[in-house]
């Protein structure tokens, strides 16, 4: 587990890249982009590196660092799963609280990835329904889709019965 103060992670994006930071760090890329937005760290642009790089004046292009309640924050890492949390918390010397903690953790899931609405998984949902009813149209656009009913149309008025 990495241990981050949210200033000091603000201040290096400023003058580092996030491809950069995530490197020293030695975490994943898309990972730590997803941390930095989950504990409200704006991170810059591409307008604001270019402007840094030629020599030209950010402080319109700075978006401020909002407060919150703890400015350290935490980062897991893969290779930070398997380690004991005993091991962890070796300095509090109370046996009882290391067995709360552990409890606690044990039972905490942190996911990265937000669930989707209800709106969005019906959306899905119909999607996939409807691929499944319609295997020819899957790859057809909207276009060739209209100029085939037209032409199925126009087939169909010359047809005498």
């Amino acid at each position: 587990m990495k241990k981050f103060s949210r200033t000091k992670l603000y201040n290096e994006l400023l003058t580092n890249t996030l491809k950069d930071l995530s490197e020293k760090y030695h975490v994943n890329y898309a990972k730590f982009s997803a941390f930095c937005h989950q504990n409200n760290i704006p991170i810059p642009g591409s307008k604001y590196r270019m402007y840094l790089k030629m020599n030209r004046d950010v402080t319109g292009l700075v978006e401020p660092l909002p407060t919150a309640k703890n400015d350290i924050i935490y980062f897991e890492t893969e290779d930070d799963k398997d380690t004991d949390i005993a091991s962890e918390l070796k300095d509090l010397n109370d046996s009882q609280k290391i067995k709360q903690i552990e409890q606690v953790l044990a039972n905490f899931k942190y996911s990265s990835k937000k669930p989707l609405s209800n709106k969005v998984k019906n959306f899905k949902k119909s999607v996939k329904e409807w691929e499944e009813s319609n295997p020819g149209d899957i790859h057809m656009s909207k276009s060739q889709n209209s100029w085939k009913i037209f032409r199925q149309k126009k087939c169909l008025d010359y047809i005498e019965y």
